[in-house]
């Protein structure tokens, strides 16, 4: 009898979700056979079978979420009974991330360069409800009560949904709704000046003070049932104050509505995406260039190394010299390798230049990264930046090759694309964009002619680069680009491209 556990993939992981069982209940099963895919904040995980055997039960279903260590899956052989202590299995300890934190005057940290560390905020004092990490992380970022937050998780456990679907039910303070409900008014009709848009008691006291307008008026119950049932009251039309039957009234048209919209519930990887993404867009004042590029030398180079290294098994690809040349850049101009840190004020210069590559796969975008590229050769580069290619849409990379990015490279060239603007992978400072190389007319000592000429770009973070830096930096990008035997026949003459 096996039991196939919910696996522990990073230090700060505590719990992950099953995306897809890949067998059934009753299916034979052989050694290192892929049997489900987990998803955690950062990434997806093939799990697979550490026995021959047979898939005896499955016990969490798919989409749920669970605390590592949880059993998924008892495999055995065929007519084996599962008792409950194989179903239960047992669970580790908590680790330090997952300990009920306790109540502190202190400030809170801000949130650090390239970690999922705390944002500041408020956070209820004697707490002791549990939660996780990430739980507490976004409580704090809306100004919420973690203990005032009916959790959904194991054990009561709040989890990062529960926040999530309180945060859009609590964006105002107790203050400022008792001041609302006492007024008649509908505290969802002011804007509020808090924290995350959070409404205080001062927005409704100034609200109340201002010229009497088109106010809608609600009695307290009404207005905590709209609050309950997410019925907003602007689309109540009464004559008069509004009552409870009034909005149980709209909360049931609204549910009969003829109108279906499909929802899609975010699969944990496009959750992340679009926090950091919504991060990066939100905090991040990036300035935006792009330099037109002549590829000829850049094409010659690729296929004179790729005919030298002809039987290696070995080929390097646009982006493998592109990091190659980045790289170089990179240590001419250490301060596009740098990440900004908010909570001392200060950027970290990074020694090594570990490179990014972002890969499309079902479901979101994974960055995994080469590490330490200007320390490597390229046919080195071309090998390890291939099997990062490969692990991450065969779900397989873990998570320290995800982690530590200084600098990343985004290529949609394949597409056809001519000109996009990226957007920072935080807490990164720069990022390049690659696009499509076409041949066109140029012109060249007085004569039109025909090159392979693309577009590439960089977006910069304003807060380490300014204009003039990001400008040559991406200008010497380009140089390198044009002339590629500069940078590195040197290195090809020296025989440091050894492949073994």
């Amino acid at each position: 009898m096996e039991q196939v556990t919910m696996p522990k993939l990073g230090l700060t992981m505590t719990e992950g979700t099953v995306s897809k069982w890949k067998v059934s209940p009753g299916d034979r099963i052989k050694k290192e056979e892929v049997l489900l895919v987990v998803a955690t904040d950062k990434l997806t995980y093939d799990v697979t079978s550490p026995i021959d055997g047979v898939v005896l039960e499955i016990l969490v279903k798919e989409g749920e979420s669970v605390p590592v260590g949880k059993v998924l899956a008892v495999l055995g052989e065929a007519g084996e009974k599962v008792s409950a202590a194989d179903r239960q299995g047992e669970r580790p300890e908590p680790g330090p991330e997952e300990a009920v934190e306790r109540p502190s005057t202190s400030t809170p940290l801000s949130r650090g360069v390239g970690t999922n560390e705390d944002v500041p905020g408020p956070e209820s004092k004697g707490q002791t409800a549990a939660a996780s990490p990430l739980a507490r992380k976004w409580a704090r970022s809306f100004g919420l009560d973690i203990g005032a937050i009916e959790g959904s998780g194991p054990g009561g456990r709040v989890v990062k949904d529960d926040v999530m679907k309180a945060s859009t039910r609590s964006r105002a303070t107790p203050l400022a709704r008792k001041i609302a409900r006492e007024a008649g008014i509908s505290v969802q009709e002011i804007s509020g000046t808090g924290p995350m848009g959070r409404t205080t008691a001062g927005d409704v006291k100034a609200y109340l003070a201002s010229p009497p307008k088109e106010r809608i008026r609600v009695s307290p119950v009404a207005a905590r049932l709209a609050e309950d049932l997410e019925v907003p009251l602007g689309t109540i039309k009464v004559s008069g104050r509004i009552m409870k039957g009034d909005v149980l009234e709209a909360a049931c048209a609204a549910k009969e509505s003829k109108t279906v919209n499909r929802r899609v519930p975010l699969t944990p990887m496009r959750k992340v995406i679009a926090e950091r993404m919504t991060f990066s867009a939100s905090t991040i004042p990036s300035v935006f260039f792009n330099i037109e590029t002549d590829f000829t030398e850049f094409i010659g180079f690729r296929k004179a190394l790729n005919e030298e290294l002809e039987g290696s098994g070995v080929k390097v690809s646009f982006n493998d010299i592109l990091m190659k040349i980045c790289a170089r850049a990179l240590v001419e101009m250490p301060m596009a390798n740098a990440s900004y840190d908010p909570g001392r004020n200060e950027y970290i210069l990074h020694d090594d230049i570990n490179i990014g590559i972002a890969v499309a796969v079902e479901g979101g975008l994974l960055v995994p990264n080469v590490k330490k590229v200007q320390e490597k050769p390229l046919p080195v580069i071309a090998m390890e930046s291939l099997e990062l290619v490969n692990k991450a849409r065969k779900s397989r990379l873990l998570p320290e090759e995800m982690q530590g990015g200084t600098f990343t490279i985004t290529n949609l060239g394949m597409f056809g694309i001519h000109d996009f603007i990226p957007i920072i992978n935080p807490p990164e400072a720069c990022i390049l964009a690659v696009n499509v190389v076409t041949e066109r007319p140029v012109c060249r000592d007085g004569q039109v002619v025909v090159r392979p000429m693309s577009m590439i770009g960089l977006t910069a973070d304003h807060r380490i680069l300014d204009g003039a830096d990001a400008a040559r930096f991406l200008a010497r990008v380009r140089e390198l680009v044009e002339k590629p035997w500069m940078t590195l026949v040197q290195e090809w003459q020296t025989d440091k491209w050894s492949v073994n």
